[in-house]
């Protein structure tokens, strides 16, 4: 429009238009009071309201060296330009943006670079279990045993290989985000449209957007008519935004209401725009988490932190123990080096070399465990940190919801009813939703397979059809011959439609947009005037339903005596008969409450993290059961405000956080790491992706979820069910317990084989078990049955406990003593027997049988003890697992053959065994589970508060290459 004049006498407007014009130009240049869009004009454009704060333009001319950083939903659209050095909104020249680009850079999502796979491969030889797997090796091959030598060298780099994997996998996150870039822009340069490739794209440029195309950069709108965004990958809420670029935000306003504005990687689902880019790159939302995702460091798991402690310990064990042995021997008067060579022997055999291997398939077997209750497990670590789980951070659309819009209640003819109904209420319920599901556009394909289109309208076609209506049969007896569809100013949808009586037209929309446009109500079937009395019960009925958290839309008709087309709001819009209104929400899926109460008697608290609403979140908090023991509900907002002390504070209490940005959610799950808690984090959106690549245990949903957020998380939730994250916490504390049994048979029965070997070595004694034979009995008792300890079947009573303490060492004292118990009793039964052998006068042969089966003995017993009771003593009742007895059987025909077959016998030197023999050795087997009963069990001391920050500045070190000095 080039000019407008009013005529005061005819109330008649004169528009002159100038096509060569932007209509935005002539807009800003008007005078007096800023143009404000009708309630009932489609199309809005750009205003700024008297209050709005004004900020002064930049004294400098030119584009500075990046641009400036402001509160771009909060500025008048004058003073954005101003901000931005643009003379108006018509677009940049040409050489203007190539000035622009060479000074702010591309639009591109930058990440940092990763690590290479030999730099990587040089790391790991830091890792202590590497480096004892290495140094037993090369011990085994100067003793000039081959086959032990390759063992421990492929289990090292076999080791190696999968720490590598699990490193190159964990920096993908934040290179995923690139994939949401779009690869072109619709511009205007010039003054012309043009397209441009995206990353070309400058803080200044008018770009273009319409429906189905992914926004190119940060941008305010200028002109929009009837847009919609779906902003789910910036801020997890699946609902479409509508925008309106005639509105300014507060300052604080969070992302996801500033409605002024579109962000990079989100999708135009309706509608078209104009918007002046405000931010590009690294400088967009979408680039902040990228920054954010970037920054987040990669710990060490913590098992496998614990199981590098526990090596360094075994190192020094091994060097303490062989060069006792050497010492005490050469004090004896024998030579160093034949002192050195049984010693070495009996060092490198009290190894656990297979132990890195059993972990890994512990590990393994959980994960398929968990693939089949619905959990796929990305890496091997999020099985141990579920097993360590103390806190739940949850999103909630998707997750603890359907994400579906459902029908929950509705109020016709003057009562209020729950949804699903009663049979009774059937008819009351009719004629509502029946023209609702005229007045709606959501379509049933053929066949009724679900229904597709705007989600609220899909759940009204969904509830009429549960209640009787056809929705395609309604539909075909009303055609619709008009239509005034719904925008943010009128803020409801009109359609006309002819029957076989005449003309009917339907209205749907906000209460406050359709109750005041009725004048008439249908109640018992007959229509009755709305009085005062029935305006505020429907009214009250409407507040009732917002309070609990329902989007609320009411639903009215009106027969037209006469329709000529096409539709006027003035004329159709009045005296509408009100036939009621309809509560809508998102429900919590079935089994959520249930598996809510699980996660409270497994003593594990779950935090809901949500961008929606408070209301909306404490309503589904309330249902579920998240709040049944009280909480902590805060905001985005006052997040923003707390220190991370204060926020730490909140940890104990917190149970809901509404309307959080992603660097909200990070906070959250920092402070509550910084309590000593181990947090997992469930989401589905980009939004999720830094607290999840952050948490000890990040899932990310498969159906719902962004391959960023699939790429920052340890598992994934086949069918995004949470009862599935429940599931995975008893496999993943049943793998921690099952590993932990694995750790101590392998530790225990290793330390009595060497006491076994070193104690007569020092004592001047006979050797009681060969190497040869040593290492036979070793293929016989060990891999097999600590494999078999390793993947034993679930506990079923594994929620029935709280979670074991992650500060703790994967042996902590009483376990160490009992450990240390039991490996003094195997090897002084062992040493006792065979001594008391050749005291008898028996000879060698006997003697070296009876420290065999005595040897194998106590082993098989330790590995049923274990299952038997756990590390603090409490009886357990496992379920039979098969692959124990396969192991026990193997074990003990391996172990057997030797001593009764006699090609193995003279091979070995060994003399078969009698029954008295055999009481010999059972009593000699017992002396282990007598040693360990002495020590008992005694409650460690409670760990220092600080010694949870301690391992993670550990675990930090260790995934840089900087251990060797303690966190401050």
């Amino acid at each position: 429009m080039a000019d407008v004049r009013p005529n005061p006498r005819t109330g008649r407007v004169l528009v002159l238009y100038d096509a060569s014009a932007l209509a935005l130009d002539v807009l800003l240049r008007a005078t007096g009071a800023p143009w404000r869009p009708a309630p009932d004009t489609p199309e809005t454009y750009a205003g700024a309201p008297p209050e709005a704060p004004a900020v002064a333009p930049p004294e400098t001319a030119g584009p500075p060296e990046t641009p400036p950083g402001q509160p771009w939903h909060a500025l008048p659209l004058p003073d954005l330009l101003a901000a931005l050095d643009v003379e108006s909104p018509g677009g940049l020249s040409r050489a203007e943006a190539r000035r622009r680009l060479a000074a702010w850079g591309p639009n591109r999502i930058r990440t940092r670079p990763r690590p290479g796979v030999w730099q990587l491969a040089t790391r790991q030889l830091r890792n202590p279990v590497v480096l004892l797997l290495l140094g037993a090796g090369g011990a085994s091959l100067a003793l000039g045993q081959a086959l032990e030598a390759a063992s421990s060298i492929a289990i090292a780099c076999v080791t190696s290989g999968i720490g590598i994997r699990q490193e190159l996998r964990a920096g993908r996150a934040a290179e995923l985000l690139t994939r949401m870039e779009a690869p072109v822009a619709r511009v205007q340069r010039d003054g012309r449209e043009v397209v441009v490739p995206a990353a070309d794209l400058v803080p200044g440029d008018l770009i273009l957007l319409q429906a189905g195309e992914r926004v190119p950069a940060d941008a305010r709108l200028v002109l929009a008519s009837d847009l919609t965004v779906d902003e789910s990958s910036l801020t997890g809420e699946s609902a479409p935004v509508a925008k309106d670029p005639g509105v300014l935000c507060p300052r604080a306003t969070p992302v996801g209401d500033r409605a002024n504005l579109v962000f990079m990687g989100t999708l135009v689902t309706g509608g078209r725009a104009r918007a002046i880019v405000v931010a590009t790159g690294m400088r967009t939302e979408m680039g902040r988490i990228a920054a954010v995702l970037d920054a987040v460091a990669t710990e060490v798991p913590f098992l496998q932190l614990r199981l590098q402690r526990l090596v360094r310990v075994l190192i020094l064990a091994v060097l303490v123990l062989g060069g006792a042995g050497v010492v005490a021997a050469v004090a004896r008067g024998s030579g160093a080096r034949e002192a050195l060579v049984p010693a070495l022997s009996s060092a490198v055999a009290s190894i656990p070399q297979g132990l890195p291997i059993t972990v890994t398939i512990a590990l393994s077997a959980a994960v398929s465990r968990m693939a089949g209750a619905g959990a796929l497990a990305r890496r091997l670590s999020a099985v141990e940190s579920l097993g360590a789980t103390t806190v739940i951070c949850t999103d909630k659309t998707g997750t603890l919801t359907r994400n579906e819009m459902t029908l929950r209640a509705a109020y016709a003819g003057g009562q209020m009813l729950d949804f699903p109904c009663a049979p009774a209420d059937r008819d009351r319920l009719l004629p509502l939703l029946r023209a609702a599901c005229l007045a709606s556009d959501a379509h049933v394909p053929p066949g009724g397979n679900g229904v597709t289109g705007d989600s609220t309208e899909a759940a009204l076609v969904t509830a009429a059809a549960a209640v009787g209506v056809d929705p395609g049969a309604v539909r075909a007896r009303h055609p619709r011959i008009g239509e005034i569809p719904f925008s943010s100013g009128r803020r409801r949808m009109t359609v006309v439609c002819r029957d076989g009586q005449g003309v009917q037209v339907f209205v749907k929309g906000a209460p406050e947009a359709v109750l005041a446009r009725c004048t008439q109500e249908l109640r018992d079937g007959e229509v009755v005037g709305l009085d005062g009395a029935a305006r505020a019960a429907a009214q009250e009925a409407a507040d009732a339903m917002a309070q609990r958290a329902l989007r609320v839309l009411a639903v009215a008709c009106r027969p037209l005596e006469r329709y000529t087309g096409p539709p006027v709001a003035d004329d159709i819009e009045r005296d509408l008969i009100l036939l009621g209104l309809v509560g809508l929400a998102d429900p919590p899926r079935p089994g959520v409450p249930e598996a809510l109460a699980a996660c409270r008697r497994a003593g594990v608290r779950v935090v809901m993290l949500t961008g929606d609403h408070p209301a909306t979140a404490r309503a589904i908090a309330e249902e579920t059961g998240l709040l049944a023991d009280g909480g902590l509900v805060l905001t985005g907002t006052e997040i923003e405000r707390m220190s991370d002390a204060e926020l730490s504070a909140c940890g104990e209490r917190l149970a809901v956080c509404a309307r959080v940005a992603p660097e909200h959610k990070l906070r959250v799950v920092r402070a509550l790491q910084a309590r000593g808690e181990v947090v997992a984090m469930t989401g589905d959106g980009v939004n999720d992706a830094p607290a999840i690549h952050a948490a000890d245990a990040g899932i990310a949903m498969g159906r719902g979820g962004t391959d960023v957020t699939r790429g920052a998380a340890q598992l994934v939730l086949v069918d995004d069910q949470f009862p599935a994250i429940v599931r995975a916490l008893q496999l993943g504390r049943s793998a921690h317990d099952n590993i932990g049994r694995s750790v101590r048979y392998s530790l225990a029965t290793n330390a009595g084989e060497a006491l076994a070997s070193l104690v007569p070595l020092a004592a001047g004694l006979p050797l009681p078990i060969p190497p040869a034979l040593l290492l036979w009995s070793n293929v016989a008792c060990d891999g097999l049955v600590s494999l078999a300890l390793a993947i034993d079947g679930p506990d079923p009573a594994a929620l029935d406990r709280s979670p074991a303490d992650p500060r703790e060492d994967v042996l902590p004292p009483p376990v160490r003593r009992r450990i240390l118990a039991r490996a003094i009793g195997i090897g002084l039964g062992v040493v006792a027997l065979h001594a008391g052998a050749l005291a008898l006068g028996l000879g060698a042969a006997k003697a070296h049988s009876l420290a065999l089966a005595a040897l194998a003995t106590a082993k098989l017993r330790y590995a049923r003890d274990l299952r038997a009771s756990g590390p603090d003593g409490r009886p357990l009742r496992l379920p039979t697992s098969p692959l124990l007895r396969v192991a026990y059987g193997s074990a003990s025909t391996v172990v057997l053959a030797p001593i009764y077959l006699p090609s193995l016998r003279s091979a070995f030197g060994l003399a078969p065994l009698g029954l008295a023999d055999w009481l010999a050795v059972l009593a000699a087997a017992w002396l282990g589970t007598a040693c360990e009963a002495a020590v008992g069990h005694r409650p460690a001391h409670p760990p220092p508060t600080r010694i949870r920050d301690t391992w993670r500045g550990e675990a930090r070190q260790v995934a840089t290459g900087q251990f060797g000095r303690r966190a401050e």
